[in-house]
């Protein structure tokens, strides 16, 4: 049976014959072991635990959500945001990090409705960008029979309490769309204005003010109610010129001085005419263009058919405004804006759709020399700098599947991302010199990029109004103006099973990739976790997770290999299993991904990483080739064949490749792969890993762990040039999914004799673990060699993620230890809180640990019956371990201990300070130097674990005459 479903394995697509062969392997370990007993788990040292791993937990998931508004503090730390978790299910969200994390704080909201009232629906947010502790939202609340008109809530404590400003409204005329709300900085007198825009019951254009100090504040009033005129009249008495939409408003940088507010409307009936408004306010009320002592409205887009259906959606989608930082409207120098305009061509009733933006000079406009190329509907524009130099970024408006938004051309995708397009040569807001370029990693979401600069270089992309549930919109960073995106949070995806792990050696940084099997998308992604960020830029969100990579597997199965001579991680490959495809990014995954394709090959079981310029790919008929790269040349030599007929793993050593088949051979090339001889064959059948022992160059010893052998299940051992078959180490037969080793040259206790510390991941049934030898080379003739199966903290988990199941860092000096992490296979992987299906770790506190002997001194005579020429009693004594007991005691006639006398093993020290063994009368003979060591073999909280012997110490029985 076993062997049946494993040559049907071999048929399918790469990812169902990676998850078949796991659970025949589960099946057959059942049948030809018995379940290892379990260690309880316990606080303490040298236990399996979770790795904290991407959830739903502070919103860096947000499965089948949709991001309606957000708003922001100048420096981007502090953010609020509108989330539409499911239909009709808002969250109000607040992020005092950066973004990494959300917390709800919606709860604060719905405190100060009425009983029986609820929030019906969340419109916008808007705060104080120098003080967001000030907040307000508008909102649409519901009493159960009815919903009342908009509200808007006002927090001056960070939105952990609000209170209404109650119903926008103000001479009978109540705001019926809200299309922006925006906040004026605070005045010297404590005073901050609030306003918000859409239009009103009576169909005209609406902006309502209220004022505020703290967050106690005035009635509404309509700022634009005494406004008649061509450009801007709300009266309705004029069709022609009746201002049915404000799209956008914006208060003056220069506010404390000038009192300006800026608005984009939309007059007549179709065609339209987009205008430019610019106002003031006043203590009471305000005025608008030339009534306000400025220039008249400005008509920035005329005769223009606009997407009018999409008032209900998100009116900034018609038209918005963006302003340089020395904005003023005291002076007709610094009275300089962009408007851009999504229209329709007017030629073409029904398209092509165009997106143009214009640059508005106190009351002179013009186009912007140069345009986006093929000019796509923009989400919005954010400029930073100012009117002499600065630079922008624009947020493209993808597709629905309503309405077409833009050209085919430009349509995009899940993970393909609604691009961005960036522009850093702006000179007196005109763009003379530089085109407008693309991002070369853009932010994923697949219907408007809503882009905000927070920083000279970073910028935010949110993905907002997004059609789709898990359509991969989210929120994402960039440090580099817009060319390199990564999301941070608020991310609608899907995890169904995490493929693989990999970390760097220094254990800083863990990355994972994720399958995204049928939801939505179906688009999987690759993670990155780092303890510090030394990336420019990305240090702030040390401590985070963000994904990196969104893309889909072809066969829904990603594996992750670093080079290994770099410390930080900074050269990852992601291979596409089952294809010739795979990507390499030379900054820890965080900039644009580079695809290289294995020409020469149709299908990628296995990718060995000699350094980061030189890779090995291996094919399922054991061919392997080499890709050696330097910058944007890459070059692939021909397959050769490895001797290995079906292949299933392959490690690089330097100069030599192992390759390790399905069917428990092993192949050795000791020239970088030109040939290839076979080391034989290990078992008749079963999945081979391979691994080089820590001191290969030394001791030319290689190991191989095999899987789906029944009783041949074990580690072995072979000397290459020397051995003529494989060595059996003795290792329970499990079912072995993964090698690894301590790293050369940073553990004191190993050398060349006894091998670096080996680590085998296994699976035995419905239990796993993970065997530990502390010397794997060491000659097996005098008592074997000791396994260790560290099982502590683990409760039904399952680690058999091949190829390459367990991985390895640390350890890289003297005095620091050793993490292996493994992924559960056990459950798909829990995304609210991740429980299950994730990442294991466990940290080897012991690896380099030995006891001290005290007593007796190195060297020292014991004395021995006159009479009977034996040992008088005595104590040998040694440093008590706090962890640690009980201990394995040998005494022999030899260093090497190849003649033991005494072997005391799980022995229990009386209590005490320090521990010791007293040893009768008679034990030994005198006239001989005995020489005596001590180790410990298990933790005080059950773990079964070894440390090293502890240095060999002599003593002589001596008969001393009287």
């Amino acid at each position: 049976m076993k062997e049946e479903t494993m040559i049907k394995a071999r048929e399918w697509s790469m990812r169902v014959m990676y998850i078949l062969i796991a659970a025949a392997l589960a099946i057959s370990v059942m049948i030809t072991a018995a379940p290892a007993q379990r260690v309880s788990a316990s606080p303490g040292l040298a236990e399996w635990s979770r790795v904290s791993t991407p959830t739903t937990e502070d919103w860096v998931l947000a499965p089948e959500s949709t991001i309606i508004d957000y708003a922001l503090a100048s420096d981007g730390e502090v953010a609020y945001a509108i989330v539409d978790k499911v239909e009709g299910s808002y969250h109000l969200l607040k992020s005092t990090d950066g973004t990494a994390t959300w917390q709800d704080i919606a709860t604060a909201l719905e405190a100060e409705l009425h009983e029986g009232e609820y929030i019906d629906e969340l419109l916008r947010v808007a705060c104080d960008t120098a003080d967001p502790d000030f907040v307000t939202v508008a909102l649409q609340v519901y009493d159960g029979i009815s919903a009342f008109g908009v509200h808007v809530c006002i927090s001056d404590d960070g939105g952990a309490s609000f209170r209404d400003a109650d119903e926008v409204e103000a001479g009978g005329v109540y705001l019926n769309l809200t299309s922006d709300l925006t906040v004026s900085p605070e005045g010297t007198d404590g005073m901050r204005h609030i306003a918000i825009s859409g239009y009103g019951s009576d169909g005209d254009s609406a902006v309502f003010r209220c004022r505020a100090i703290g967050d106690i504040a005035t009635a509404w009033d309509d700022a634009a109610d005494t406004v008649d005129y061509p450009g801007w009249d709300d009266q309705g008495d004029a069709a022609p010129f009746t201002s049915v939409l404000v799209t956008d408003i914006i208060f003056s940088p220069d506010w404390e001085n000038d009192r300006t507010i800026l608005a984009v409307t939309v007059t007549g009936t179709g065609p339209y005419t987009v205008h430019l408004q610019t106002g003031t306010l006043g203590e009471v009320n305000g005025a608008w263009n030339k009534a306000a002592g400025l220039v008249s409205a400005v008509p920035v887009e005329s005769g223009a058919n606009l997407p009018m259906w999409l008032e209900t959606w998100d009116a900034r989608a018609i038209a918005g405004v963006a302003l340089p930082s020395d904005y003023s409207s005291t002076s007709t120098d610094t009275r300089y804006a962009w408007v851009w305009v999504n229209y329709i061509d007017p030629a073409h009733l029904s398209g092509p759709n165009v997106g143009e933006i214009f640059r508005v000079k106190n009351a002179l406009h013009t186009s912007v020399n140069e345009q986006i190329e093929g000019m796509p509907w923009l989400t919005n524009v954010s400029y930073w700098g100012t009117i002499a130099e600065g630079k922008a970024i624009a947020g493209v408006l993808a597709d629905s599947d309503d309405e077409p938004l833009y050209p085919d051309d430009l349509m995009k995708e899940c993970c393909e991302g609604v691009q961005v397009y960036r522009n850093a040569g702006i000179t007196n807001m005109e763009i003379c010199c530089f085109d407008w370029r693309k991002a070369c990693k853009p932010p994923t979401g697949m219907t408007a990029m809503a882009v905000s600069y927070v920083g000279e270089d970073k910028v935010y992309a949110v993905a907002v109004q997004g059609f789709e549930a898990y359509d991969e919109g989210a929120w994402s960073v960039s440090f580099d103006d817009g060319d390199v995106w990564n999301q941070l949070s608020l991310i609608d995806t899907h995890i169904y099973y995490l493929s693989d792990v990999a970390v760097s050696p220094d254990c800083d940084k863990t990355m994972l990739v994720s399958v995204n099997l049928d939801h939505g998308c179906g688009y999987d992604s690759v993670w990155i976790y780092a303890g510090e960020f030394p990336e420019a830029g990305y240090g702030e969100y040390s401590g985070h997770w963000l994904r990196t990579w969104c893309g889909q597997l072809e066969n829904s199965y990603g594996l992750l290999r670093l080079a290994p001579e770099e410390t930080h991680g900074e050269s990852v490959y992601l291979v596409d299993a089952g294809t010739s495809t795979l990507y390499w990014n030379d900054m820890a995954t965080l900039s644009c991904w580079e695809t290289k394709r294995a020409i020469r090959i149709d299908c990628i079981v296995d990718l060995a990483v000699r350094n980061e310029s030189t890779i090995y790919v291996l094919d399922p008929a054991g061919n392997v080739t080499m890709s050696d790269h330097h910058g944007s040349a890459i070059t692939w030599t021909r397959p050769v064949p490895s001797q290995v007929d079906e292949s299933w793993t392959m490690t690089v050593n330097g100069d030599h490749i192992l390759v390790g088949g399905q069917n428990g051979e092993v192949s050795h090339s000791d020239d970088c792969g030109e040939t290839f001889a076979e080391l034989g064959k290990i078992a008749a059948d079963g999945y081979v890993t391979v691994a080089f022992d820590t001191y290969f160059d030394q001791n030319g010893i290689v190991y191989a762990a095999l899987a789906g052998a029944g009783t041949d299940n074990g580690v072995y051992r072979w000397v290459t040039g020397q051995s003529t078959e494989w060595e059996d180490l003795g290792a329970e037969p499990y079912d072995y999914t993964g090698l690894a080793l301590d790293g050369p040259w940073v553990n004191p206790m190993t050398n060349p004799d006894t091998g670096g510390v080996l680590y085998a991941s296994y699976i035995n049934g419905d239990t796993t673990g993970v065997a530990r030898c502390l010397t794997p080379a060491t000659d097996t003739c005098c008592g074997g060699i000791d396994w260790d199966y560290l099982t502590a903290g683990l409760t039904s988990e399952l680690f058999y993620r091949m190829p390459g199941a367990l991985k390895i860092c640390g350890g890289l000096t003297p005095d620091s230890n050793t993490e292996l992490l493994a992924i559960d296979c056990s459950e798909p992987y829990d995304m609210e809180n991740g429980e299950a299906g994730t990442v294991w770790s466990f940290e080897d506190c012991y690896a380099k640990t030995s006891l001290a002997p005290t007593s007796p001194a190195d060297g020292a005579t014991i004395s021995a019956d006159p009479r009977r020429c034996v040992n008088v009693p005595f104590t040998i004594k040694w440093e008590r371990h706090s962890d640690a007991s009980p201990y394995d005691i040998q005494i022999a006639r030899d260093a090497e201990f190849t003649d033991v006398v005494v072997d005391l093993q799980g022995y229990e020290p009386p209590a005490g300070k320090g521990a010791r063994y007293a040893l009768g009368k008679g034990t030994l003979s005198c006239g001989v130097t005995y020489y005596w060591r001590v180790r410990f073999v298990a933790l005080n909280m059950g773990q079964a674990i070894h440390s090293w012997w502890s240095e060999p110490r002599s003593f002589t029985v001596v008969q001393r005459r009287g």
